[in-house]
């Protein structure tokens, strides 16, 4: 909503309309010929299909990501990390969660690069925290997961406009 409301304000100020008077006061664009069916005379399926399908894709990278954000929120239990090392985990576990779901969004695809440093994170936190060989080799595995998985774009069905340009 923030990207149309965006380019609704870009496209009416460039045909010269008060840019802060339309933000406060609302406006229109110039009415087109074409009639659009707003009936709600549609299924069940049809309505929750629209809903689900609106600007989310499920790309495979990102997918395979939240089983890795799950499982380092649960070293403390399946490690036995304990301290420092548990808590980074259990952070970088939550951060890797919040920017996949935002980057399942074809909107904020781009918000997927943000695992990269997370995987990054990942690498160095075992070395700081002096962990065993087992703890330093999932944390490897998983940071070296994360940031490959990070680099594919995934599908993007819907056309964003001039915010095209910013989904890498």
């Amino acid at each position: 909503e923030l990207i149309a409301m965006s380019e609704f304000l870009i496209r009416r100020k460039r045909k010269g309309r008060p840019l802060l008077r339309i933000f406060f006061v609302g406006d229109t664009d110039e009415p087109n010929d074409k009639i659009v069916d707003e009936s709600f005379e549609r299924s069940p399926g049809g309505v929750i299909g629209e809903m689900l399908g609106g600007g989310i894709t499920l790309p495979w990278t990102l997918m395979l990501c939240i089983p890795i954000g799950i499982w380092l929120m649960l070293t403390r239990l399946t490690l036995g990390h304990e301290g420092g090392m548990a808590n980074a985990d259990h952070l970088i576990g939550a951060l890797v969660l919040t920017v996949v779901v935002t980057a399942l969004a074809e909107s904020a695809r781009a918000a997927r690069f943000a695992l990269i440093p997370l995987g990054l994170c990942l690498l160095f936190t075992p070395i700081i925290y002096g962990v065993g060989l087992l703890s330093f080799i999932t944390s490897a595995v998983c940071g070296v997961l994360l940031i490959v998985l990070a680099l594919p774009k995934g599908p993007i069905r819907h056309n964003y406009g001039e915010w095209q340009r910013f989904i890498r």
